[in-house]
């Protein structure tokens, strides 16, 4: 298992803003991945598992509001993996489960980097709708 510390995240909602022509990063966004980038650079060289992973991210709570959803801290996580060259691409081929918890008392994020080792198949009863 690998474990790269991260800063504390951002919501996905603060992410972008709109355009006339699409999308753009918003300058928090970019702050933040300055200083993700400068995090992961501290930390090289990271041993990665090769093939599909498994990441679980340890989540501190201190410094972020108290309404934060677990899911919108997830994207700009596995984007700093992504453009840091940790992970080739963060879609279902490289990243095979991903997973969050909130920490008390820490501050900044742990992403735990596992070899994804292939689940017990569930049986599945039936259809919803």
């Amino acid at each position: 298992m690998t474990a790269i510390q991260l800063p504390k995240p951002i919501s996905t909602n603060r992410l972008f803003r709109n355009k006339a022509k699409g999308r753009v990063c918003t300058q928090e966004y970019n702050t933040w991945k300055w200083h993700a980038l400068a995090a992961i650079q501290e930390q090289k060289p990271i041993s990665i598992p090769n093939g599909p992973v498994r990441i679980l991210f340890a989540v501190g709570e201190v410094g972020l509001g108290a309404n934060m959803d677990g899911d919108n801290c997830i994207k700009c996580l596995l984007d700093a993996l992504v453009d840091n060259k940790i992970l080739p691409d963060d879609s279902r081929k490289y990243v095979r489960g991903v997973g969050m918890e909130w920490v008390e008392g820490k501050e900044g994020v742990t992403a735990h980097i596992m070899p994804a080792e292939p689940l017990a198949p569930i049986e599945h009863r039936g259809t919803i709708g």
